[in-house]
Order: structure tokens, then sequence, then C-alpha cells
């Protein structure tokens, strides 16, 4: 687990150095281009539809008395969960729709650190690429939600019993995050070594790989407009030259 998480945050160390060094250059503004539109197409469409729940929860409220208090906690209630919403469809739009550059951004490293050469492109295998992305994805996508509910009913009623506890709920959530995005990250080296239920497997057997990379995915997402759109390529990258390390080690 311990080893895993070094691995994580040593493969995104090397990240930085491996865009020069292995020539990335264009498949970096290809994954910028490509966050910049999905981060807009997300954030207008999270952030139009949390100011309308807002403005419906606080119509229903049925009291002038607290209305105020109504007011203020909804907006900041679904403002939180629009934060999660962003983050969750911007982590697996680009997990889906960046597969095809991802893919050739991992295969590249390989092809510098063993001197195979990877198959050459073809719609095909881009078509392929995006068929196992979204597979993946959407397998992730349901698990995490169904993990988040648990975490946040439990939370709710362990806050209710002990407060102090409930912070743990955030925490666990974060984790089970991280461990998925990292699980996306992971797989754009591993489709070329291994079918979907292996890779399954190997993500489990370096869980503490995966939440490492995810941690530091949704990490940068904090960071305004360098993380957005250079986050994605990064873990990416610093998630190949992990699983490579750990796959040949």
């Amino acid at each position: 687990m311990f080893a895993g998480i070094f691995q994580g945050i040593s493969g995104l160390l090397r990240s930085f150095i491996a865009i020069p060094k292995y020539g990335l250059w264009r498949y970096l503004f290809g994954s910028v281009a490509l966050a910049m539109a999905v981060f807009y197409f997300c954030f207008r469409m999270i952030w139009r539809k949390s100011g309308y729940i807002g403005d419906l929860i606080t119509n229903k409220y049925p009291w002038e008395r607290g209305r105020a208090v109504i007011d203020f906690a909804s907006e900041w209630i679904v403002w939180g969960a629009a934060v999660v919403l962003f983050a969750m469809a911007f982590k697996y739009i680009m997990l889906i729709l960046g597969a095809p550059i991802m893919s050739m951004v991992s295969e590249k490293i390989e092809k510098k650190k063993t001197g195979l050469n990877p198959p050459p492109f073809s719609l095909k295998h881009t078509l392929t690429s995006l068929g196992r992305g979204l597979r993946i994805s959407v397998r992730n996508l349901w698990r995490e939600l169904l993990f988040t509910g648990i975490i946040l009913g439990l939370g709710m009623i362990i806050g209710i019993v002990f407060p102090p506890l409930a912070v743990v709920t955030g925490v666990l959530i974060f984790l089970v995050q991280a461990y998925y995005a990292g699980f996306g990250n992971m797989d754009f080296y591993m489709e070329r070594h291994l079918n979907v239920k292996e890779t399954t497997s190997f993500v489990r057997k370096n869980r503490g790989l995966a939440i490492a990379n995810g941690s530091a995915f949704l990490g940068l997402l904090m960071i305004p407009v360098l993380g957005w759109f250079l986050g994605p390529f990064l873990t990416a990258i610093g998630a190949s030259l992990a699983v490579h390390d750990q796959m040949e080690g």
C-alpha cells in the first residue's frame, strides 16, 4: 500500500520531466484544448442547473420566518454539490474523450522505455480505446456513486450520534474518488497488456498507487486554470510511468 503511494507520487513528479524527455508537447496541447472544451461545457451546465435548484429549494419553503437562513443554507449546499458534480463530470469526460490522446502518450513512453514499437495509428485502435475507456468509466462511475452514497448515509447517522466523526465522511469520499480517478489513468497503460478483469485485479493489488495518482488528479483540479487544464495530462503520464515500473519490476 505505502510502496504504491510512493510510486504514485514519484510518477507524478517525473511527469514534468517526461514531457520534454519523450517529446510529448503536441499531445500536451491536444489534451489542454480538450480540457478547455470539457471544462467550459461542464462548468456552464452545472452552474446554470445549480442556480435553478437553489431557487427551487427556497421557493418550496412555505414560511417567511427563517427564509434568509434557508436561502443561505440552500445556496451553500447546492454550491457544494455542484463542485462535487463538476469534479466527477470533468474527471470522467476527460478519461473517456481523452483516452485516444492519453493512450498514444502511454504508448510513446513505453516505446522509449522498452524499445518496442507500438502498433501504428488506426481508426479501429482509436475507437477501441474510446470503447474501453467508456466501459471502464461507466463501471467505475456507478461504483463510485454507490460507495459515495453509502458513506454519506453512514456519515449522516454517525453525525447525529457523534458529530465530530462526520468529518471522516469527507475524507472517505475523497479517497473513493481518488481511487477511481487513478484507476482510469492507470488503464491507459494497461489496456495494451491486460483485459478489463485483469486490469481490475491489478488496480486492487496496487490501490495505493491508484489513490496517490487520483489524489494528485483531484488536488490539481483545485488549482484554478492550470490545474484544470494540465492535471489530466500530468497524472496520466505519472500513472503510465508508475504502472510501467510496477509491471516491469
